[in-house]
């Protein structure tokens, strides 16, 4: 009995990456290895090019025209344990890629008066790329079945910011939203028999936006002491996802209005100490079918949550006698705007047969990020590192059976600013 319930589980976790994208995970991703390396801490910061995410107000401190160009390598680890009186280790999987997470162009045009500058910039908001690999069968042969997914939704943004004085600064501008993800899954039949892999499905999906108004605020209040906020409007963007042998499939999902305030204190030139708060009103926000204008939330494994989150972050300049190493850490607690794709689908396979009820319910959780980095001042150019490490482990327990899920996650960002 419990061997068919295991494999009933196994079935419900294989089935997760090709459902998953209905309601993908909307966590918005941060901008910059600065500012990550700061634990995401820089509305009241915003002194370089990725104030163009952060608080748009904060570009017009930028004097000089520069480029800025951030890559990251995600790591993902995933480990499963199934348990009754004995432990079953189901196995250990991971996932390593780069990707693209910000570049800009900002032009100043009156940086020696109150300053106007220009920014275009793009930015990774949602991070799409998984994979991972659980015990299965055909029903002849052992094996394991691997599903990976690869992707994200990018920012496409224009800005302008503008110094008002020399205590005050405005900024603004317009984002859209485009990308898309590309998911397979795969049965490979273990070495003994043979080690044959057969494809068993694919899916591909697409996500584009109207347009999300950005604005922002940045305060020097003293020498020491600036105060920042920002605010992004509500939006909705398309999804839409073609799996073969299957007709297409489109969803709306409502991106919400997200306000981010911050503050930052310098007690002496070579520190700088910062506090952000983050909200995304999620818990407003539908998923709907595009072609009937159903929605589709209401269910635990597709309700949304609102998301707020704090940041703290510090940055300390060494000197050095030549040239300034910037040192970073940083921490932030983000609550999931939905539940994770391993409780919510699990919860969404398992019922009572006599009275339909779900057996587990899917909670929504948050997860912790321990961030920190480094980088170098040069005349012209600027590198950056920083290193983001958030561990978590999720357990569901059904009946007498307990599922164990430790999700490792690890991004290392490395950025560049070249001004003219």
């Amino acid at each position: 009995m419990k061997k068919m319930f295991l494999c009933v589980v196994l079935g419900a976790l294989m089935a997760m990456p090709l459902v998953y994208a209905q309601a993908p995970d909307l966590n918005v991703t941060g901008a910059g290895a600065r500012a990550m390396g700061m634990g995401g801490a820089f509305v009241g910061v915003a002194d370089d090019a990725t104030a163009a995410y952060f608080n748009p107000a904060g570009l017009a401190q930028l004097k000089r025209p520069e480029i800025t160009l951030v890559g990251f390598m995600g790591k993902q680890d995933l480990a499963w344990t199934y348990s009754d009186s004995n432990e079953v280790d189901l196995g250990e999987t991971g996932t390593s890629y780069w990707a693209l997470n910000f570049g800009s162009i900002v032009v100043p045009l009156n940086p020696d008066g109150n300053n106007i500058i220009l920014a275009a910039s793009t930015h990774m908001v949602i991070d799409l790329n998984r994979e991972w690999s659980l015990p299965s069968s055909d029903g002849s042969t052992d094996g394991y079945l691997t599903a990976k997914d690869k992707g994200g939704v990018y920012a496409y943004s224009a800005i302008i910011g503008y110094e008002l004085n020399k205590y005050l600064m405005l900024g603004g501008g317009v984002s859209f939203y485009r990308g898309g993800q590309e998911s397979s899954a795969v049965f490979t039949a273990k070495p003994e028999d043979g080690g044959a892999s057969q494809a068993l499905a694919s899916r591909t999906a697409d996500a584009s936006s109207g347009p999300q108004f950005i604005g922002g605020v940045l305060a020097k209040l003293t020498r020491q002491l600036k105060l920042g906020a920002s605010f992004r409007s509500k939006t909705s963007m398309d999804w839409s996802e073609t799996e073969e042998g299957y007709e297409s499939h489109e969803v709306e999902i409502d991106v919400p209005m997200s306000l981010l305030s911050g503050i930052s204190y310098r007690p002496h030139d070579s520190l700088t100490l910062a506090l952000d708060y983050h909200l995304a009103k999620w818990g407003d926000s539908e998923m709907r079918d595009a072609a009937t204008g159903a929605v589709k939330t209401g269910s635990e494994e597709e309700e949304f949550a609102d998301s707020g989150q704090l940041h703290l972050g510090m940055e300390y300049l060494l000197s050095t006698g030549g040239y300034p190493i910037p040192l970073r850490l940083g921490f932030y607690r983000y609550p999931m705007s939905t539940a994770s794709f391993f409780k919510a689908y699990v919860a969404g396979q398992f019922r009572d047969e006599s009275t339909g009820e779900r057996v587990y319910k899917a909670d929504i959780g948050e997860r912790d990020y321990f961030t920190g980095g480094a980088g170098i001042v040069l005349a012209d150019v600027v590198f950056d590192v920083a290193v983001e490490y958030s561990p978590l482990e999720e357990e569901i327990v059904i009946q007498d059976v307990v599922l164990t899920n430790e999700d490792t996650k690890l991004k290392v960002y490395f950025s560049g600013i070249y001004k003219f």
